[in-house]
C-alpha cells in the first residue's frame, strides 16, 4: 500500500472513525463531504486504511454506485462490497481497509455499516427517516423513498434545526437520561443526505417523538 498522505477523521453520533489516505483528490473530497464533521484523529475509536483504485471512464454515471451494498462475514472480519469499493473491518481491532475508487460515496456506504454494526451492540440504530430538533427535542419522520422525508424537511420551521432528510441515527446516552427514562435516546445530526443534497447539523438532542 502506498503511505497515507493525510488521516482524517469523521465523528458521527459520538463516534470517530480515522482514514488514512493515499491519495490527494479522495483527502479533498473526504474534507469537503464531511467538513462539518471533522474532528479530532487522537479521538479515533476506529481506523481504515484507504488503497485507492482505478476511477470508472464515466464516475458521475457510474451504475455501480446505486448498486446494493453487500456485508458478509469471515471469521472474525466483517466483509462489505459493491461494484466501486470491498473494504474488510474487524471489530475486535477496530481497524480495518477499504479499497476504492476515488469517490466520498464509498466512503458514505462503509460509514452508515460500520456505524450500524457497532450500534446494534450498544442499543442503536440508523433509520431510514428525516429528523429535526424543535423546541430542545429531536422528532423522526421515516418513511420509504417517495414518502416526502426531504419534503418534510425543506418545510420545516426556521426555528428548526435539520439533523438529516435521509438517514437518521439514533442512540442510548446516559448524559440524557432522566428518572422517567433510565435508558434515554437521542439522535444525532448525519451528513447522510437525501434529495435536499444538504448535511445535518452536527448536534444531538434527546428524542421525543
Amino acid at each position: 500500500m502506498t503511505p497515507a498522505i493525510a488521516t482524517l477523521c469523521v465523528g458521527i453520533g459520538g463516534m470517530s472513525v480515522a482514514f488514512h489516505v493515499s491519495d490527494a483528490v479522495l483527502t479533498r473530497l473526504i474534507r469537503e463531504r464531511y467538513a462539518d464533521f471533522i474532528t479530532d484523529v487522537s479521538a479515533a475509536d476506529h481506523e481504515f486504511e484507504i488503497d485507492v483504485i482505478p476511477q470508472r471512464p464515466d464516475p458521475e454515471n457510474d451504475p455501480t454506485l446505486d448498486d446494493d451494498a453487500e456485508v458478509t462475514r469471515e471469521g472474525s472480519h466483517w466483509i462489505i462490497t459493491r461494484g466501486d469499493f470491498r473494504a474488510e473491518f474487524d471489530p475486535a481491532t477496530r481497524r480495518g481497509r477499504i479499497r476504492q475508487t476515488a469517490n466520498p460515496y464509498s466512503i458514505d456506504s462503509v460509514l452508515r455499516i460500520v456505524h450500524t454494526l457497532v450500534l446494534a451492540r450498544q442499543g442503536g440504530f440508523l433509520v431510514h427517516a428525516a429528523s429535526a430538533i424543535r423546541n430542545g427535542k429531536a422528532y423522526l419522520f421515516a418513511g420509504v423513498s417517495g414518502a416526502g422525508k426531504t419534503t418534510i424537511s425543506s418545510l420545516a420551521p426556521p426555528d428548526a434545526t435539520l439533523l438529516t432528510d435521509e438517514i437518521s441515527y439514533v442512540r442510548r446516552s446516559a448524559q440524557w437520561s432522566q428518572k422517567e427514562s433510565p435508558s434515554a435516546y437521542v439522535a444525532y445530526g448525519t451528513p447522510f443526505a437525501g434529495e435536499l443534497a444538504k448535511p445535518g447539523e452536527n448536534v444531538v438532542a434527546p428524542l421525543g417523538g
